[in-house]
């Protein structure tokens, strides 16, 4: 019986033990998970407070990026149009000066033509008169001759251009 005794004995004891502070080990593995917690929270401070800075600096970093950017393309699309209107008014002004050429190019070949009709009248002209003034030559020679005695020929017979257009017969008085 002796042992049944102890057996209960201890069984007692046990009771008594957990009954005194029965949560005492409930209270004492909170407190190390709080303990636990509460590293574990710092660490996670600790480590999110480089990230959110590093993140921080990085977004300033690209807001001022976006911010030149956008200043950039404003420039950009500045010059851009301002190019778009200088192009506009050359293409204008080639074009009237394309005009411009055209009709110098055919004032050029109608003044050319009208300078080579004027030269080709004149030369006539200058012939013309070259051809009197032989004619009146050899009409004064045959005069000299005739006038000096010596015998002229009766078939020659020789026109004469006048300066007023008109042709005149002239044959040898015999």
């Amino acid at each position: 019986m002796e042992t049944w005794r102890c057996h209960i004995r201890a069984e007692l004891v046990q009771r008594d033990g957990s009954q005194r502070d029965p949560y005492a080990g409930v209270f004492r593995s909170l407190s190390e998970l709080q303990e636990q917690f509460e590293v574990r929270q710092q660490i996670w401070e600790d480590v999110q407070s480089p990230r959110v800075s590093r993140y921080r600096q990085e977004a300033l970093s690209l807001a001022r990026g976006s911010n030149t950017m956008k200043a950039t393309l404003n420039q950009q699309e500045f010059t851009l149009e301002r190019q778009a209107k200088e192009l506009s008014a050359l293409q204008k002004e080639h074009t009237r000066l394309r005009e411009g050429m055209v009709e110098a190019w055919k004032e050029k070949g109608e003044l050319l033509q009208r300078w080579m009709e004027e030269k080709k009248e004149e030369a006539a002209r200058v012939n013309k008169y070259n051809d009197a003034q032989e004619r009146w030559r050899r009409l004064a020679r045959r005069l000299k001759k005739q006038l000096r005695g010596e015998t002229v020929k009766s078939s020659e017979v020789t026109e004469v251009n006048m300066t007023n257009g008109g042709k005149e017969a002239i044959s040898k008085l015999e």
